[in-house]
């Protein structure tokens, strides 16, 4: 195992953390919705809601491109099927 493989977290890991930022997404737009129903709205606080929403789904976008990037691991009886 290289030094790299340590700090990559395991595909189990990678995907528990993709579902809390998918978790934490839903919570603010529930949050914005609940927000938006209110006699009068608060629209600092929604335009702070909001803005952590892109925040998060655009970290959520960077992680899986980066996790689509990085090398796959295979067991060693697994084979690569070539062309």
């Amino acid at each position: 195992m290289t030094p790299s493989d340590k700090s990559r977290p395991s595909a189990m890991g990678q995907i528990a953390y993709i579902r809390a930022l998918h978790a934490k997404i839903s919570s603010l737009k529930q949050s914005i919705r609940d927000e938006l129903k209110r006699p009068s709205p608060d629209w600092l606080r929604l335009s702070v809601l909001k803005k952590q929403k892109v925040r998060l789904k655009d970290k959520a976008h960077r992680f899986m491109l980066a996790s689509a990037d990085a090398p796959v691991s295979r067991p060693a009886h697994h084979k690569v099927l070539r062309s």
